[in-house]
């Protein structure tokens, strides 16, 4: 597949600012959104497709913000050259450095004498790591004079300026490698493109995982979706349980792709409701997902203390439409109901009335006991490399049919993860679409919920095999946080437990990570 990159130059580029809330009519903006959704029989409902539907809900709120809010979504230039450590003579003298590199590899690969070009690109070289050195100067002298000017003008600038310094946790990076390829400045935006579009695509190699497991899910899948229509119907949508969504939507944050953001519901939530519940229940009839619910904005963003020019040290953060978290939020209800009773009960991680916290008072408590009793305990800290990215869609529709989701709602998940796409935001760039054919996307509503759901085989069996630490007649040996589990046992355990582990990881295609993985002594004897 060829890659393409909508834009990615240094040139001014344009953004829309975000709607001042704070200054809304919000009489106007009800008022407005309540005129368009009442048609001339006197219903609020748009009228065509599910997908036109949305894009005519989307138009009414831009039309109802234009009017209630000054200077609605107003287009800023952001002047991209001068950017952290790229300017115009960076970019120049890169893109030189370029030239002189394939003119060096030119002339050798024809075995003729390339010395000159040898020592033109050592200079070219030395160039572009001067002009940056230079740059970088620069940019630390003028947050050193920003510094000191604000401590003897104003002290609130100055601790601001202070603390950016102490944090200094910004992504952006002016290179990035693959393997032995590097990427520059322009070109940073298609290295993010191959990076997110291999991680999409699945991996199956035998060497690796046990393939028996994906092989038998995919044929027992397409058995049950010619079964499974109609046997159970998806519960209809309320405006009430849309309400509820809405209410529960963060405020404060980046608009979606079609610059929505959790306001524009909010604002209106008792007008939008009923017709938002109408659209979702044509999704639960027709049981087909239109293409605009299946898109997704990612951003790179930084682990801490990580290599930054490192794709795999970056989490991919998706920001979904609005409407989609709505939608995802009411069938994220209707699968709790259905799976939250059978979820292993040290899985702390994304659950209603628990904290990721009791998991890290199960392990203490643990460790504690394991002391006073002066018995030897150690600790498994295990990581599962690219956890959320890298699930196997058929696999987990396989468990969740298993673990009693069926009908409709199997039919309905199945088509949500199909065809799914996202597109990577980078530096106020963004790319063209790549297709994403395996995992879950992180931001998401239902992804959490999903992911747990597909390691709770693990848990299940560790449990089962009555391995691992036990306070009283309690089975406490693998408290987890979503994808983050710990083992907990006497040295004996431990292995078993490991072997419980490989076993499953490799015939669900997880791999877990050996580098970030890690093994503590707790207590001595």
């Amino acid at each position: 597949m060829a890659l393409k990159v909508k834009r990615c130059s240094l040139r001014p580029v344009k953004i829309y600012t975000r709607p001042n809330w704070r200054k809304c009519d919000k009489s106007l903006y009800k008022s407005t959104i309540e005129s368009s959704l009442d048609n001339t029989s006197g219903e609020k409902k748009f009228s065509g497709t599910v997908e036109s539907r949305i894009q005519k809900l989307e138009l009414t709120i831009h039309k109802a913000g234009t009017k209630s809010i000054p200077s609605y979504r107003k287009l800023e230039k952001l002047k991209s050259v001068g950017k952290g450590i790229w300017n115009s003579k960076i970019s120049q003298a890169s893109k030189e450095a370029k030239s002189a590199h394939r003119n060096w590899i030119d002339k050798t690969n024809k075995n003729q004498d390339a010395d000159q070009e040898k020592l033109a690109l050592k200079n070219k070289k030395r160039h572009l790591r001067q002009l940056q050195r230079q740059r970088h100067a620069s940019k630390k002298e003028k947050v050193i004079n920003e510094i000191m000017q604000a401590s003897e003008k104003d002290s609130k600038t100055f601790h601001k300026l202070i603390k950016q310094q102490r944090s200094n946790h910004s992504s952006n990076t002016d290179v990035l490698y693959i393997g032995n390829e590097k990427f520059e400045g322009e070109s940073i935006l298609k290295a993010w493109t191959i990076h997110f579009e291999k991680l999409g695509t699945p991996n199956h190699d035998k060497n690796i995982f046990d393939l028996e497991r994906f092989h038998l899910a995919k044929l027992q899948n397409d058995i049950i979706f010619e079964n499974q229509h109609s046997k159970k119907e998806i519960k209809q949508a309320t405006p009430e349980e849309v309400k509820s969504a809405i209410k529960n939507l963060s405020t404060g944050k980046t608009s979606d792709e079609n610059g929505i953001c959790s306001e524009h519901y909010k604002y209106a939530v008792d007008e939008l409701s009923e017709e938002i519940a109408s659209i979702i229940n044509d999704i639960f009839s027709d049981l087909d997902v239109p293409k605009n619910l299946k898109n997704g904005l990612l951003t790179p963003v930084l682990k801490k203390k990580k290599d930054k020019t490192v794709p795999g040290n970056y989490r991919g953060i998706v920001v979904t439409s609005i409407f989609s978290k709505i939608f995802e939020s009411i069938v994220k209800g209707r699968l709790e109901y259905e799976l939250l009773p059978s979820q292993n009960p040290l899985q702390r991680g994304f659950t209603e009335g628990a904290s990721s916290l009791f998991a890290a008072f199960i392990t203490t408590e643990t460790i504690l006991i394991y002391r006073l009793l002066q018995i030897l305990l150690e600790l498994v800290a295990l990581d599962a490399e690219k956890a959320f990215d890298t699930l196997s869609h058929e696999i987990m529709l396989n468990k969740l049919y298993h673990d009693g989701i069926e009908g409709d709602m199997w039919i309905l998940l199945r088509n949500i993860y199909q065809d799914l796409s996202l597109k990577i935001k980078w530096n106020n760039e963004t790319s063209e679409s790549i297709n994403i054919m395996q995992g879950v996307r992180q931001g998401a509503k239902l992804s959490s919920l999903l992911y747990k759901r597909y390691n709770n085989t693990i848990l299940n069996a560790i449990s089962s095999s009555n391995l691992g630490a036990k306070i009283g007649n309690i089975q406490v040996g693998s408290p987890t946080c979503a994808d983050d589990i710990a083992l907990l046992g006497e040295r004996s355990d431990l292995q078993a437990m490991l072997n419980i582990i490989d076993f499953h990881t490799k015939r669900d295609m997880v791999k877990i990570n050996p580098d970030k993985s890690e093994i503590n002594q707790t207590n001595q004897r």
